[in-house]
């Protein structure tokens, strides 16, 4: 069910922004169309995208404030701005899948957001992760880089596959478990991770990419992952393969 919300979604985002101008006539009374192109949209995934200025991005998730900061990024001022978005531009059928979509979304965010034990224990792993993983060489050469050469070099080809995308985050998520692993431990290393891709991507990956049909191991995977050893390059976020993409949106988490 809630991959179907997902995907009506995302279905409806690309028929408002689409169709935008086959309605000249829409708010004739005032003169004035409203603004649904997916520029509207990419706006709201802004303060988002923003995180990543900074020396330490990933230092984010280790405190109270961090999270608090981070919360405010993701409940008030991306989930207000899509909300605007389809009370501007939607139907009312629009309007209400986008309301359960959303507040489907942010919901994941409830464990990190609101005080009480599991945030703490997301800190404690963070603090770990951070220090031993995210901000390591290893990490970015091995795992960010390759995710991101793999998007770039699908973008380079004008393919926007389904393959290319979801390998790449899959192959992500997997390398950086190993490390976690050997150096935070199970609970705290791949568990950390994990609850990282459900409640600060929102649990995006885990719907629009199902583990089980993108094994990063697999031999259709393996033929779009980008080598070891792929130059070092900044994500191209013109591309549409990466500007919807977690890798753009959180790309506090894939620093090189």
């Amino acid at each position: 069910m809630r991959t179907k919300l997902f995907f009506l979604l995302l279905l409806s985002v690309a028929f408002l922004t689409s169709g935008q101008r086959r309605r000249p006539g829409r708010n004739r009374k005032s003169g004035k169309q409203p603004n649904c192109h997916l520029k509207d949209i990419e706006k709201c995934l802004e303060p988002l995208s923003s995180l990543s200025k900074s020396d330490d991005p990933t230092a984010i998730l280790t405190s109270s404030a961090g999270l608090d900061r981070l919360c405010g990024a993701i409940k008030n001022r991306f989930g207000n701005c899509v909300r605007d978005f389809f009370k501007k531009c939607g139907t009312p059928l629009h309007r209400e899948v986008s309301s359960l979509v959303v507040d489907q979304m942010l919901s994941h965010t409830k464990p990190i957001c609101q005080k009480g034990s599991s945030r703490e224990k997301f800190i404690k792993s963070s603090n770990c992760l951070n220090r031993n993983v995210f901000s390591t060489k290893t990490a970015k050469q091995d795992c960010n880089q390759r995710y991101i050469s793999t998007l770039n070099t699908a973008a380079a080809l004008n393919d926007s596959s389904v393959l290319a995308i979801c390998c790449g985050f899959r192959f992500w998520q997997k390398c950086t478990e190993d490390l976690a692993a050997s150096q935070c431990g199970a609970e705290g290393g791949v568990e950390g991770v994990r609850s990282i891709v459900s409640h600060v991507f929102l649990d995006l990956p885990n719907l629009s990419c199902p583990a089980d049909l993108f094994d990063s191991d697999s031999t259709e995977c393996q033929s779009v992952i980008a080598a070891k050893g792929s130059k070092k390059q900044k994500l191209n976020s013109d591309s549409g393969v990466a500007r919807y993409n977690v890798a753009h949106i959180f790309s506090f988490m894939f620093s090189v």
